[in-house]
């Protein structure tokens, strides 16, 4: 019975740690493609200016 319970609240921290984890990569990858896009941009500008 106490294994159970265990189980119970491991499962629903473990969802909630998951949801937090998403949010995260969310927020990595929108970083991620701003700074790429950034780098896009800027290499874009030294050609048209070169």
């Amino acid at each position: 019975m106490s294994n159970m319970s265990k189980n119970e609240e491991k499962g629903t921290s473990k969802e909630e740690v998951d949801k937090e984890r998403e949010k995260l990569k969310e927020l990595d990858l929108e970083d991620k493609s701003k700074a790429s896009w950034d780098i896009l941009t800027k290499l874009t500008k030294k050609k048209k200016e070169g």
